[in-house]
């Protein structure tokens, strides 16, 4: 199994905006949970307040109203994984706690094709012509 080839650049930005963003809005101090599944799901929880759905859909939507600088960086995590073609998900609370935000970014999985016809145990492949 590999994960589809993606702008490895691109990607590192998401990423690490979204590590600096749980380091920062997190629990002083606390935590901040990195976990890669075998379904291709990457996730990323802090600690801290709960956040509304109005709040993280705010947090995801770039208001040019605002200076670039008070924009949030969750804007440009989305952009980034739109523009991947990457699904992503935003919780709070994180998933398995009371507390914080979880963001968890899927990856599709790919399959290589098989190089030889596999055969059930027992039985012998046929060619049909």
């Amino acid at each position: 199994m590999l994960i589809r080839n993606v702008d490895h650049e691109l990607l590192v930005v998401a990423i690490s905006n979204l590590l600096r963003n749980a380091v920062a809005h997190g629990t002083p101090g606390g935590p901040v949970e990195v976990s890669f599944t075998s379904d291709g799901a990457l996730t990323i929880i802090n600690g801290g307040p709960v956040l509304d759905t109005d709040t993280i859909a705010e947090m995801m939507a770039c208001r040019k109203t605002k200076p670039p600088e008070t924009r949030s960086g969750l804007y440009l995590v989305r952009k980034v994984l739109e523009r991947l073609d990457l699904t992503y998900d935003v919780k709070s609370p994180a998933p398995g706690r009371h507390d914080g935000v979880g963001v968890t970014i899927k990856f599709p999985l790919y399959y290589p094709p098989l190089q030889h016809p596999v055969t059930a145990p027992g039985r012998c492949a046929t060619t049909h012509t």
